[in-house]
């Protein structure tokens, strides 16, 4: 009787010890499942990288006061990683004139991709007529645009001077920054 209680209790124990391993194999597949997922995700967030590119200074001298000239400056992000990707694109710089502050002069401002312009604005530089102070000598503009994969993306910002009188003046656009945000996979 004795040796069979014995049997009993070791069945038992046995069985107990057979369901609690089930238990802990599934509950570590479903923590691999998980992790497996977090993995996936951080990756992804990862992916999603903004990148900053301060381009040197930008001038242009003349005295047009039509058709004006241009200059440009092209610089460079870092590609996208994890395949092609939407990218919100930002710039802004200081505009100034060695104009007098009593005549105006204008900063026509735009910036490419891939040869295409992506965004434009002209700028008042000066005090040609009433405008609020936020707004006379800074750029500031962005646009959405697709990054391919694995593609260095080159932007080209290019600057023109446009005034009304036929004096000659430089306009330049200094403390330049550009940023890149990339987003979703395309």
């Amino acid at each position: 009787v004795w040796g069979r209680s014995v049997e009993n209790r070791d069945e038992n124990l046995d069985r107990k010890i057979d369901v609690q391993t089930q238990k802990t194999d599934n509950a570590l597949r479903a923590i691999s499942g998980q992790l497996a997922s977090a993995s996936t995700q951080i990756t992804e967030l990862y992916n999603r990288r903004t990148h900053v590119v301060n381009p040197a200074d930008l001038s242009i001298s003349n005295n047009a006061t039509t058709s004006p000239p241009s200059v440009t400056r092209t610089f460079s992000f870092p590609a996208p990683e994890g395949g092609a990707r939407t990218a919100l694109v930002f710039i802004s710089a200081d505009l100034t004139t060695t104009q007098a502050s009593t005549q105006q002069v204008r900063a026509f401002v735009d910036m490419s991709y891939q040869g295409v312009p992506r965004a434009a604005t002209d700028v008042p530089i000066g005090a040609g007529f009433s405008q609020p102070s936020w707004y006379s000598g800074k750029l500031n503009f962005q646009f959405y645009t697709t990054v391919a994969n694995g593609e260095t993306p080159d932007f080209t910002l290019r600057l023109a001077r446009l005034g009304f009188t036929s004096t000659s003046t430089t306009v330049t656009a200094s403390n330049i920054t550009a940023i890149i945000q990339y987003g979703d996979q395309v």
